[in-house]
């Protein structure tokens, strides 16, 4: 008996930016985010395909196992994720807020 299943993840994010950078040395470049606010949409779905072989409990368990897979390499999403479960068709939608800093090292060649 053969069980395959399928994951999906689409994460699509509006925001802004606001920083700084250093220039140094003509060649080096520091940027520097100080805000990056930004608005997300998750879509999460798994997909079971077993020919019929599973009953519809054991495909529910196998879409828990997946989601706890998933979320385990992905710790952001499993806060996300918190709470909100999976409709019947294995597929869940969300909207949640986040915040950016981040540093970037540019070099020219």
């Amino acid at each position: 008996m053969g069980v395959n299943s399928k994951v999906e993840l689409k994460v699509h994010t509006l925001g802004m930016e606001l920083g700084y950078q250093f220039v140094l040395w003509k060649r080096l470049a520091l940027d520097f985010v100080v805000v990056g606010p930004g608005v997300s949409n998750y879509s999460f779905k798994t997909t079971v395909h077993d020919n019929d072989n599973l009953t519809q409990e054991q495909k529910d368990k196998l879409r828990d196992v997946l989601t706890d897979l998933f979320t385990d390499r992905l710790p952001r999403l499993a806060n996300i994720l918190k709470n909100k479960p999976l409709n019947s068709s294995g597929s869940m939608r969300t909207t949640d807020i986040g915040y950016r800093y981040l540093i970037h090292i540019g070099f020219l060649f």
